[in-house]
């Protein structure tokens, strides 16, 4: 069984809007500084799919969609609402 960990990257796309959709939101964002904070999707110990949004972060005055890397069952490494850095492994998908 392989392991995947959830960084957070160095790019990543806006939080979709269906109420207001914006061609920005296609375009990736480039994170250059702390985001600030996590909130989850997906729950601790659930089952999630690739590509599945399974978190959003906030940062830069934007929020941002952290799309699963790969399907597995999900496992926090950090809680809903901590801070946290650019390539902070945030979460493993076994």
């Amino acid at each position: 069984m392989s392991i995947v960990k959830i960084k957070v990257p160095v790019f990543a796309y806006p939080h979709k809007s269906a109420d207001k959709p914006c061609p920005c939101q296609d375009r990736p964002v480039e994170l250059t500084h702390k985001v600030s904070q996590i909130f989850w999707q997906a729950a601790d110990g659930s089952d999630v799919k690739k590509d599945e949004p399974i978190a959003d972060l906030e940062c830069e005055k934007k929020t941002l969609e952290l799309l699963s890397p790969a399907s597995g069952t999900l496992e926090y490494v950090v809680e809903d609402g901590d801070e946290v850095n650019i390539n902070t492994v945030l979460g493993i998908i076994h």
